[in-house]
Formats: C-alpha cells, sequence, structure tokens
C-alpha cells in the first residue's frame, strides 16, 4: 500500500497510471463498438455467409413466413436484415467499405430450406450463380466436345467436356440444364453393387424380379435403395438436401428401336429428388455418327463410359423381368434380378451459388455451400 500510495504522490507516475487507464477504457469501448455493430472488415464472402445465417435467426422468430410448399421461395432483402440490427452496414464492415445491396432467398426443396444470398456491391463485387458460369457463351460449342444449346436448354456431348462439380467434398459430373436453369447432375461415387429387382416374377416362375419401377405405389428395389440414399443423413446431410429441387423423371420401358429414337416420354412420375440414368441418356452424350446404328460406338466420345458398369431407370417393354444396364460402355438388356452398381442422378437447384472452377478435373467448378455446424 506505501509503494502504491507513493507512486501517485509523484506527478510523473500519477500520469502515466491515468494515461495507461485511459488507454485500456477506449480499446475497451471499440472492441465493444465493433462487436454491436456486427464486426468489421468482412471479406464479401463472408458477407455472403453472415447474410445467411442473419436469415436463419430472422425467420426463427418468424417461421409462418418461411414457403410452406415444395418448389415455393420467399425473398429477404439485405436492407430488411441491416434494419432489424442483423447485418451492419455494408459500407462500414466490409474491407473495401463498399455500399452493396442484396437479399437471401429461401427456397423450399422438398421440405428442406435452401438459404441463397445475393450481394451486388458494383463494380467491387457481385455473386454469381452456378448456372450462369456454367452456360456463359464462351462454354457453348456447335462441334466437337462440350455444352450444346438445344432450344431453351443444354446438354454436354462429348468426353472431354469439362463438367466436373464438387458438392460437399462429393464428385458430380453435370449432365444438362433444363429449361427452368436447374441442373441436372450425376454422383459419380462408387457404390455396391444391387439388384434392380429381385421379387418372384409370375411370367417366368422364378425370381427373376420385375421391371416396374414403380407400380401401385410398390417401389422396385432400386427405388428403395436410391431413396434410403437420400434419407442417410450421413451420406447427404440435412443441408446439403436443400440444394436438390423434385424433377419429374420418365419411367417408359421401350425397346431398343424406341431408346434410339426417343426424344419425348409418354410416362412420368412427377415429385422425385433422386433418380438414374435413362438408357437413352447413353445415346445422347455420345458423338460418335455411328452411335444410333451401332450400340457399341456409343462408347467412343461419351463423357458416361468413364462411370463404368450401371443400371439405368429404363425397363423393357417386352418382357417383365428385363432392364438396361450399361456394360463396358454397351447398353445391354439383363435380368432385373442381376447384379450392378448404380449412379444416381439429380436436379440442382438455380439457385445454388458458384464458389470457383472451371469443370476440369483439375479444377473442378465448386459450389458454395452454408452448412449449419451446431448439434
Amino acid at each position: 500500500m506505501d509503494n502504491i500510495k507513493k507512486i501517485l504522490e509523484n506527478p510523473i507516475a500519477r500520469n502515466a497510471v491515468m494515461g495507461l487507464g485511459i488507454f485500456i477504457v477506449v480499446v475497451l469501448i471499440i472492441v465493444l463498438i465493433a462487436s454491436c455493430s456486427g464486426g468489421k472488415n468482412y471479406t464479401f464472402e463472408e458477407l455472403e455467409a453472415k447474410m445467411v445465417s442473419s436469415a436463419k435467426k430472422y425467420y426463427e422468430s418468424s417461421s409462418s413466413n418461411l414457403p410452406k410448399n415444395d418448389k415455393d421461395k420467399v425473398e429477404l432483402s439485405l436492407q430488411t436484415l441491416i434494419d432489424n440490427g442483423y447485418v451492419g452496414e455494408t459500407s462500414k464492415i466490409t474491407k473495401e467499405k463498399a455500399s452493396c445491396t442484396g437479399k437471401v432467398t429461401v427456397v423450399n426443396n422438398n421440405g428442406y430450406y435452401l438459404y441463397s444470398p445475393f450481394l451486388d456491391c458494383g463494380s467491387a463485387y457481385k455473386t454469381k450463380y452456378l448456372v450462369d458460369v456454367i452456360k456463359d457463351e464462351a462454354n457453348i460449342v456447335d462441334a466437337g466436345n462440350g455444352l450444346y444449346k438445344d432450344g431453351s436448354s443444354y446438354v454436354y456431348k462429348g468426353d472431354n467436356v469439362n463438367n466436373i462439380l464438387i458438392l460437399n467434398e462429393v464428385k458430380y459430373m453435370i449432365m444438362s440444364i433444363d429449361e427452368n436453369d436447374n441442373i441436372r447432375v450425376i454422383d459419380t461415387t462408387k457404390r455396391q453393387s444391387v439388384s434392380w429387382d429381385d421379387r418372384y416374377n409370375v411370367d417366368r416362375k422364378g425370381s427373376m424380379g420385375i421391371n416396374d419401377y414403380v407400380a401401385n405405389n410398390i417401389n422396385s428395389r432400386i427405388k428403395d435403395t436410391i431413396e434410403n440414399i437420400y434419407k442417410d443423413d450421413e451420406v447427404y446431410p440435412t443441408d446439403i438436401k436443400a440444394y436438390f429441387t423434385t424433377h419429374s423423371v420418365c419411367i417408359d420401358k421401350v425397346s431398343f428401336e424406341e431408346i434410339k429414337n426417343n426424344s419425348t416420354c409418354t410416362n412420368y412420375l412427377d415429385n422425385q429428388v433422386f433418380s438414374l440414368l435413362t438408357a437413352n441418356d447413353f445415346y445422347k452424350t455420345s458423338l460418335d455418327e455411328n452411335c444410333g446404328t451401332n450400340n457399341k460406338a456409343c462408347v467412343n466420345y461419351n463423357y458416361l463410359s468413364s462411370l463404368g458398369n450401371s443400371w439405368t431407370i429404363t425397363a423393357d417393354k417386352d418382357t417383365s423381368y428385363k432392364v438396361y444396364k450399361i456394360t463396358n460402355g454397351d447398353l445391354e438388356l439383363k435380368n432385373a434380378s442381376g447384379m450392378a452398381t448404380y449412379k444416381t442422378v439429380a436436379y440442382l437447384d438455380k439457385n445454388v451459388l458458384y464458389a470457383s472452377g472451371e469443370g476440369t478435373e483439375e479444377n473442378p467448378y465448386v459450389v458454395k455451400t452454408y452448412l449449419d455446424t451446431k448439434k
């Protein structure tokens, strides 16, 4: 106590202590202001993530405003988030001190909510949608390998087509873009072999399988397998499920000749998330001019050939037990009860965002994700 008293009696020491105290108080005030304003020096990507987390908090107190039905969407403006104190003024919290406008689009995809931020900061930065990057005019071709424009949709043809995409560390190949800008992809994951269907077939008097993908609300074994993959939260976390939009699946039963000439479908199964390749897909992606007359030629100039053996969703119209299977680059009819691997096909919502990449094996397209890590 005597030492402290002596220090305080010394004018120089007393002023030094007071100066240090004032400095500490100023630092604490700055830290407090920064924390109250949501922090400073966000990159634009960090601000997008902040918009998503803020939108989720906003809807926690107004969940009735979330889209109720599949494919419904709502939009929450960046200004609303600012006005309600979830986000600071962008000119104060971004590293570039940029004035930005923006929104968070929330889409209901089969009961899961996709939160997609959009940020427009003028010449400094603008969020990119994956679909816009893919179908950029520079990527469109009218000959050779690449992305072809087909009316209001787009389709990849050839073998070296730069259609590789990564979503949540899973590798996909982009197949096409539909007229609504949803992106059709195929999961390249190698899965264990399964039967397409192994039920007793009364026509064959044996367990040859039944080649109905679904009939009378009863699924084939392969459809059950696909649905179980989708339901597995370890394979597809809840937040990732939201990236996939429902779509219609063609389940026509066809002959070989109809496959080659088939450009339309008469039997659709609506509101599906995951499905399989159709037999016709294998023909459409090959650039070999002989593919239409010789099945084996379809393996040439065809990126689907790299996927190996795989079941398709397409069944034979002339039997009750045979299904089309891609085998060593050839399309063959096989018993549904046989064993083969499979590749899931799905559509990414048009609101998914581009993070980086050019679609090559070395530099694939990467989808931005905003995963909720809270347990």
